[in-house]
C-alpha cells in the first residue's frame, strides 16, 4: 500500500472515531465499521470520440473493499475490468458512433460489494458525433448509346439525396445504400456526358459518359472509272443507318445488318470528271466523297511549224474513247486509227508565198492540233517611198526565194531592173515635178501569185510655215522670229513700217528665218499689223502674218482678298502691268512689302503682316499704282484675324452676336472645320460613324420600335439634359449644344454664303470680321447617309428636335424635325 493510501486510511478511521453513525462522501455512502474499507473514483463524467478517441482509462483506489461496476451500454460501450477488491486502471473503450448527427451517452455505476461497507458512485460516459461518411462504389460510367441501368452503392452515416445534371438521366433512391440510375438512348451522334450530385452532410459526384451514334465508313473516298460499275464499302456502326445521294448517276444498296454499302455508278460519257458525296444517316460529319472520270483523250503533240514541201506526220492519242480527228483544211489529210492510239496527217506541198494555217480536231479533246506550213519566202516591202520636187533616185530591197517582176502604173516613175529571181535591190527613179500640186503613183512587185504595192509620192511647189501665223507682243516692244520653207524665191511687204521692221525683205528657195522688231506702243488700245510674205509661183496666196501688239496694262492674277492668321504671315499677289508702279500702303505700322516700286512685266508682290494681339480683326488695302493716269489703282485687300481663344483646349470664335454665344470652330470628333467627325442620335453622348442602323431599334431612348422612353409627352421634356448633352459629356469645360434660339441668331445676325473648304463643301457663317465653316456632312438615316441629302448639312440643337439645316437649294433654315434615331453632327457653342 502506498503513502496515500496509509495516509487516506488514517483520515478514514479517525473519522469513524469521531464522527456519528453516518458520513457522505461525494456521491456514495458508507456506514460506520469496525473495518477500514474505502473506495475512490475520481471523476463522475468520461468524453470519448465518436470516430477517433474511443478509449480513456482512470485510475481506481479501493482498501480491502470489492467493488463492481454496472454498464447497461455494454453493446457500445467495453469498460475493463468491471469488478475488483483493490486498486485498478478501469478502460472505458466505445465502438465508432455509427451517426454523424447524434451524441449517445451511457449512464454507469460503481457499487460496493462488502455488506458491511456501503457505497455507489455514478458515471456519465458521453461519445460525441462521428465524422461525415459518404461513399459510393462507382464515381465513373462509361456507357454505349443504348438505354440501360446501373445501381450503385451508397455507403453514408446521414440521410442523402441524390439529383442529375440532365433530363436523360433518371435516378431513383430504393434505400439508404443504394441509387438506381435509368440511362435513355442516345440518339444524336455527339458524344453527351451528365453529372450526378450525391449530397447529405458531405457531397459526392457521379459522371456519367455516354458515347452517340457512331456510322464510320471503311472509306471516305471511292474512285471510279468512267464505265459503269459497282464497288462496296464497309461501314462500321452502331445505328441502323441509311446511305443517300442527290447525284442521279449514283445508285445505292444500303444493309446495316452486314454493314456493307453498294454503290453502283452508271457510264460517264462527259468530258470531265464527276464528283458526288453520299451521306449516312446518324452521322453528321463524315462524308463518302465518290469521284468518276470523264471521257479524255490526250495528244504528244499540239502544234506543227512545217515547211513549204509534202509531208507526213504521226501523232500519238492516248484515250478511253473511241475517237475521230478532222480538219476543214483542203491540204491536210487524215487518218484515224483509235485502235493503236495512231493519227497520220499528210500536208501537201504550199505553192503560195504566204504561211497557211490548218487546225485538227480530235472528237472528245478540247486541245486541237495546229499546223502552220510556210510559202514562197517574199518578206514584206516599205510600202511609201517620198520624193521631192527634184527628179531623184531611191532603191527598195527585194527578199523572195521565187521570180519577181516589177512595174510602174505612172509614166514620172521608173523602175530598174523591171524583174529577177531571188533577193535583189530595185532602182526606183522620179522626174521633175513642175506643178504645185502632190502627185501620187504606185511600183508593184510580183512573186508568183502574189503582188506587193509600193505608194510613191512627189511634192509639188511649197509654202510650209513652221510658226503660227498670229501672235501678240507686249505693250513695250519686242520682237518676233518666223520660220518658213518655201519650193520658191520670196519677198516680204510691212504694212505698218512707221512701228514695224524686219531683217531682211527678200530671200531664196530653202528653210528660212526672219525677225519683225516692234516698236513701244504708247496707247491703251491694241493695235495690229499684217506683214505679207510673196512668192514668185503665182499659184501660191500671200502669207500672212498677223501681229496684234498690246497697250499698256495692270492687272493682278491672284485674288484680291484674302485671310492672315492673328499670329501673323505673309501674302504674296502676283500682277502684271506694262507701265513703271509703286506700292502705297497706308498701315505700314503692321504690314510692310518685299519691294516699294519696280518696272513694267509680271511682278512677284510680298506683304509682311505682324501680330494681332487684340481679339478684334482688322482690314489692310494696299494700293499698287502705275504712271499712266488712265490707269486705274489696284486694290489688295487682305483681313488678319484676332487672337483665338480656347475653352477646355476646344477653339472657338466670337462672331460678335447679340447674345455673346461663343462658336466652336470644328464638330465634335473632327480634326479640322471641314471634317465631318462624328454623328449622334438626338439626346445620345457617344458619337458612331458605322453604326449599323440609324433608327428606333439602335435608339438609346426608344423601346426598340416608334415609341420613346424619355423627352416624350409624359415627362414634358423639351431641352436636353446636361448627362444628355453630347457637347459636355465630349468636351467637358463650358461647352454644350446650341438652343434653337442660338442657332435662330448665327443665321440671322450673320452673313451666310457658300462656300468650299479644301475640297469640302458646306456654308460660312461670317460676322464682326470672323467666320466658322459648317461642312455639308449629310444625315445618317437607316444603314448610311441618306443619298438625297449627301450635299446637305444637318446639325443638332439640344432643344427637342430643332436643327440647323442648309442644302443647295435652301440657304439655311432651323427646323423641327422628329425622327431623334437618326445621325446629324453636333456643333458645341459656350454661352457668356
Amino acid at each position: 500500500m502506498n503513502i496515500s493510501k496509509v495516509i487516506t486510511t488514517c483520515i478514514v478511521l479517525l473519522a469513524f472515531v469521531s464522527c456519528t453513525d453516518t458520513n457522505g462522501w461525494e456521491e456514495g455512502t458508507r456506514t460506520p465499521s469496525l473495518k477500514a474499507s474505502f473506495i475512490y473514483f475520481p471523476q463522475s463524467q468520461i468524453e470519448l470520440g465518436g470516430t477517433s478517441n474511443l478509449s480513456k482509462t482512470v485510475q481506481l483506489q479501493a482498501v480491502e473493499t470489492p467493488w463492481k461496476i454496472t454498464n447497461p451500454a455494454s453493446d457500445w460501450l467495453e469498460v475493463s475490468p468491471m469488478e475488483g477488491s483493490g486498486d485498478a486502471t478501469v478502460t472505458f473503450k466505445a465502438k465508432e458512433n455509427p451517426t454523424s448527427d447524434k451524441v449517445r451517452t451511457a449512464l454507469l455505476s460503481l457499487q460496493s460489494m462488502d455488506a458491511d461497507y456501503s457505497f455507489s458512485h455514478s458515471l456519465t460516459v458521453n461519445q460525441g458525433r462521428a465524422n461525415s461518411v459518404l461513399n459510393l462504389s462507382d464515381q465513373t460510367f462509361e456507357l454505349t448509346r443504348e438505354a440501360q441501368i446501373k445501381t450503385v452503392s451508397v455507403t453514408a452515416n446521414t440521410d442523402w439525396k441524390a439529383t442529375s445534371s440532365e433530363d436523360w438521366v433518371h435516378l431513383t433512391k430504393q434505400s439508404d445504400t443504394s441509387l438506381e440510375i435509368k440511362v435513355d438512348e442516345n440518339n444524336e451522334s455527339a458524344e453527351r456526358t451528365a453529372y450526378i450530385t450525391i449530397s447529405g452532410s458531405k457531397s459526392s459526384e457521379i459522371k456519367i459518359i455516354q458515347s452517340g451514334v457512331s456510322v464510320t465508313p471503311g472509306q471516305t473516298y471511292v474512285e471510279f472509272s468512267r464505265e459503269s460499275q459497282t464497288k462496296t464499302v464497309t461501314v462500321s456502326s452502331n445505328y441502323k443507318w441509311q446511305a443517300s445521294c442527290s447525284a442521279n448517276w449514283i445508285s445505292l444498296k444500303s444493309s446495316p445488318e452486314t454493314g456493307k454499302l453498294s454503290i453502283t455508278v452508271t457510264e460517264n460519257n462527259g468530258t470531265t470528271d464527276r464528283t458526288a458525296y453520299i451521306k449516312l444517316s446518324g452521322n453528321n460529319t463524315t462524308e463518302i466523297k465518290v469521284t468518276q472520270k470523264g471521257i479524255y483523250v490526250t495528244i504528244n503533240q499540239t502544234n506543227f511549224e512545217l515547211s513549204r514541201e509534202s509531208q507526213n506526220l504521226n501523232i500519238n492519242v492516248s484515250s478511253n474513247y473511241s475517237w475521230q480527228a478532222s480538219c476543214s483544211a483542203n491540204w491536210i489529210h487524215l487518218k484515224s486509227s483509235p485502235e493503236t492510239g495512231k493519227l497520220s496527217i499528210t500536208v501537201d506541198e504550199n505553192n503560195g508565198t504566204t504561211d497557211r494555217t490548218g487546225k485538227i480536231s480530235i472528237s472528245n479533246c478540247n486541245t486541237p492540233i495546229n499546223v502552220i506550213q510556210h510559202g514562197y519566202v517574199f518578206d514584206d516591202l516599205i510600202s511609201e517611198l517620198d520624193f521631192d520636187t527634184k527628179s531623184s533616185t531611191k532603191t527598195l530591197n527585194i527578199k523572195t526565194d521565187g521570180a519577181w517582176t516589177a512595174t510602174s502604173n505612172k509614166t514620172w516613175i521608173h523602175v530598174s531592173p523591171k524583174s529577177g529571181n531571188g533577193s535583189t535591190q530595185l532602182s526606183i527613179s522620179v522626174d521633175d515635178n513642175e506643178g504645185t500640186e502632190i502627185r501620187k503613183g504606185t511600183v508593184s512587185v510580183t512573186v508568183g501569185t502574189v503582188t506587193k504595192y509600193v505608194s510613191i509620192q512627189q511634192t509639188g511647189a511649197y509654202f510650209d510655215i513652221s510658226t503660227s501665223l498670229e501672235s501678240e507682243i507686249p505693250a513695250s516692244g519686242g520682237t518676233r522670229t518666223i520660220t518658213f520653207s518655201t519650193s520658191e524665191d520670196w519677198t516680204i511687204e510691212c504694212t505698218n513700217p512707221s512701228w514695224v521692221s524686219v531683217d531682211k525683205t527678200s530671200g531664196t528657195a530653202g528653210v528660212n528665218t526672219i525677225t519683225l522688231t516692234f516698236l513701244k506702243n504708247m496707247q491703251e488700245t491694241t493695235r495690229t499689223d499684217i506683214t505679207y510674205i510673196r512668192t514668185k509661183n503665182k499659184n501660191f496666196q500671200d502669207i500672212r502674218i498677223i501681229t496684234a501688239q498690246n497697250g499698256i496694262f495692270l492687272y493682278i492674277s491672284s485674288s484680291s482678298g484674302s485671310e492672315i492668321p492673328s499670329e501673323g504671315g505673309t501674302r504674296t499677289v502676283t500682277f502684271s502691268t506694262s507701265d513703271e508702279w509703286t506700292v502705297d500702303c497706308p498701315n505700314s505700322s503692321w504690314v510692310s512689302v518685299d519691294k516699294n516700286s519696280g518696272r513694267a512685266g509680271t511682278i512677284t508682290l510680298v506683304l509682311r503682316f505682324s501680330q494681332n494681339s487684340s481679339y478684334a480683326g482688322r482690314k489692310d488695302i494696299t494700293y499698287i499704282r502705275t504712271k499712266n493716269q488712265d490707269l486705274k489703282d489696284l486694290e489688295i485687300i487682305t483681313n488678319q484675324n484676332g487672337v483665338e481663344i480656347l475653352n477646355n483646349g476646344r477653339e472657338y470664335v466670337d462672331l460678335g452676336l447679340p447674345s455673346g454665344t461663343l462658336w466652336a470652330t470644328m464638330n465634335i470628333g473632327a480634326t479640322s472645320p471641314e471634317d465631318y467627325g462624328d454623328y449622334f442620335a438626338w439626346g445620345e453622348t457617344e458619337g458612331d460613324t458605322e453604326k449599323t442602323a440609324w433608327d428606333g431599334s439602335t435608339y438609346k431612348w426608344s423601346n426598340g420600335g416608334s415609341v420613346y422612353t424619355k423627352y416624350n409627352a409624359s415627362d414634358n421634356k423639351t431641352e436636353l439634359e446636361l448627362a444628355d448633352d453630347a457637347a459636355l459629356q465630349n468636351w467637358g469645360g463650358d461647352w454644350h449644344m446650341p438652343s434653337k434660339e442660338q442657332m435662330d441668331e448665327l443665321c440671322k445676325s450673320c452673313i451666310v454664303s457658300e462656300r468650299t473648304l479644301n475640297g469640302v463643301y458646306g456654308r460660312m457663317f461670317s460676322n464682326n470680321g470672323h467666320s466658322i465653316f459648317l461642312p455639308a456632312a449629310g444625315i445618317k438615316i437607316n444603314k448610311g447617309i441618306s443619298a438625297p441629302y449627301s450635299s446637305s448639312g444637318f446639325y443638332w440643337s439640344r432643344s427637342k428636335s430643332y436643327y440647323l439645316f442648309f442644302s443647295p437649294k435652301v440657304n439655311y433654315s432651323v427646323q423641327d424635325y422628329q425622327s431623334r434615331c437618326y445621325g446629324m453632327p453636333v456643333r458645341p457653342v459656350l454661352s457668356k
